[in-house]
């Protein structure tokens, strides 16, 4: 996201409501601005796989936001399962999280409450398919990071100064995490949500992850560009939160949904964003199979 004011309230209200302009036909799976690919978005998403829509969800996300054209490459684990039945039951996730002790509240909300849903025009009710991985891109800085953004003392890493209600969860930099909107509720954070589908087909499909990222301006693109990501685009600690969430969300659809990153989500949309940037995926593929074999030694070790 493109976080341009100083108050971080207004920052990431402003950041989300500008720009509704966009180029026709814009596709989820958009190649790029010069392909002659594009197809109608509700067609692809009917008729691809979970594991190609994957694919092109999270494609890597270059510099002022290009997607690279060739499809991510998945982990096998992980294409084995998304679009799935989740084999994790709530009491599952339960015994992990008291095992290490992270209340419910701080990874979206109770565990009890199913995902948010949508009911679309022929009555059908249908909950969240798709998590949307997005950088705060805030705090902005000149010319250079302060060295401390991965620890505990950077200011940014307290959680009580993320208040703005635009996302579903935020994840500092040390790995702890805040719901501000718990899972079960609706919210619409990218351009083609709330401007190409509209907000009545589309609130309740999509949950949105913040990362947090701070950027520094580079040299040649103007003033006040927040180009520059760090070079470590986000920490260990992030990564394994992001992987929990991933994880509960889709214990409680019952079923392995979609992770997406927001510049593919938005791709061809004029003045989409550029986050997450230096996401790297096979982190997050490592997390994600680090965490279902600790959920499966923990109950192991309960079950006996």
């Amino acid at each position: 996201m493109k976080m341009i004011k100083t108050a971080i309230i207004t920052a990431l209200s402003l950041s989300l409501g500008a720009g509704i302009f966009f180029k026709p036909q814009t596709s989820l799976f958009n190649l790029g601005e010069n392909t002659s690919t594009q197809q109608n978005a509700g067609d692809l998403e009917a008729n691809s796989s979970p594991v190609e829509q994957a694919r092109m969800l999270l494609r890597k996300v270059q510099m002022r936001g290009k997607c690279v054209p060739e499809p991510a490459t998945l982990d096998s684990n992980f294409a084995a399962r998304v679009g799935q039945a989740c084999q994790i039951n709530r009491d599952q996730m339960r015994a992990y999280l008291n095992q290490y002790h992270i209340n419910e509240w701080e990874v979206g909300g109770t565990l009890d409450l199913p995902l948010s849903s949508n009911t679309d025009g022929s009555g059908n009710l249908n909950y969240a398919r798709y998590m949307v991985i997005h950088d705060t891109s805030y705090p902005r800085y000149g010319s250079s990071l302060p060295d401390n953004i991965n620890d505990e003392s950077w200011e940014w890493n307290r959680l009580g100064r993320w208040v703005a209600n635009v996302t579903h969860v935020y994840v500092n930099r040390i790995g702890d995490s805040k719901t501000t909107t718990p899972f079960h509720e609706g919210k619409t954070a990218t351009k083609r949500e709330r401007y190409i589908m509209g907000e009545g087909a589309s609130k309740g499909l999509y949950l949105h992850i913040e990362l947090i990222q701070p950027r520094k301006a580079r040299p040649g693109y103007g003033r006040h560009n927040d180009v520059d990501a760090p070079t470590l685009g986000f920490t260990d600690a992030q990564y394994k939160r992001l992987a929990l969430l991933y994880t509960i969300a889709s214990v409680r659809k019952g079923e392995w949904i979609i992770p997406a990153f927001h510049a593919c989500v938005d791709a061809g949309i004029r003045y989409a964003h550029d986050d997450p940037q230096n996401f790297e995926l096979e982190k997050m593929f490592a997390a994600m199979n680090e965490l279902w074999a600790d959920i499966d030694r923990i109950n192991s070790g309960l079950s006996k």
